[in-house]
């Protein structure tokens, strides 16, 4: 049975996956205290499947990009409850998790989420034969050069993502440009942590942080 932690953006999602089956999940949107109140909405959880925190094989856990404190509160927590528990925490881009959720055939997919001003964060990836593979590393676009890119494939792409609402209209001018908007669930968080224990990866503890697109900005304090 695996955890997936979904705190990087909205609607913040939890689960428990066995078998690629959903024992229990929670997700909540538009939630200010559910980062906060994390552990307790695990327990919930874990009582809704009728389980207990000793049946959990390992944990999956977006480390971003997304929000600052969210992220800070989910991996930390994720590794507190690996090291407490002795199981293994699996990070998973926010990008890669957008594409592994809104997989609907073979092709090309284009992982994007809004950042900061007009820069968005992006990844692209390939999905054949129930195989998801990351063909570029997550990197940040502005506005203008996303637009001028899209625009010009010949090819058709999956789009998928949150927060860029903005440009749909400019991209539907493309037909090849294929829209879909269905956000990161704690299933699919726990079910790419079940492919990556498959693959026995391992990530040390001390690897494992969130990772920003942009760092916070720290004002000095006025007097």
């Amino acid at each position: 049975m695996y955890l997936g932690i979904n705190l990087a953006i909205e609607p913040h999602s939890i689960a428990l996956v066995s078998s690629n089956q959903t024992l229990s999940e929670i997700t909540e949107a538009n939630s200010h205290d559910f980062s906060e109140n994390l552990i307790h909405r695990i327990e919930e959880l874990i009582l809704k499947a009728n389980t207990n925190y000793e049946d959990i094989n390992g944990i999956g856990i977006t480390t971003g990009p997304g929000n600052y404190t969210s992220l800070r509160i989910g991996t930390t927590l994720a590794k507190t409850l690996g090291q407490t528990l002795q199981k293994p925490i699996y990070p998973i881009s926010s990008l890669k998790a957008i594409a592994h959720e809104n997989t609907l055939a073979n092709g090309i997919y284009f992982s994007i989420l809004s950042a900061r001003k007009t820069d968005y964060n992006c990844a692209m990836f390939s999905y054949n034969n129930k195989k998801l593979s990351q063909l570029t590393p997550d990197f940040i676009w502005e506005e203008p050069t996303i637009t001028n890119k899209l625009l010009k494939i010949k090819e058709p792409v999956y789009l998928c993502g949150a927060g860029f609402e903005a440009l749909i209209p400019k991209l539907n001018k493309n037909k090849n440009i294929l829209i879909s908007t269905k956000k990161i669930s704690g299933t699919s968080i726990a079910q790419i942590a079940i492919d990556m224990a498959q693959n026995k990866e391992n990530h040390p503890l001390h690897t494992i942080n969130p990772k920003y697109s942009h760092q916070p900005n720290i004002y000095p304090n006025h007097k």
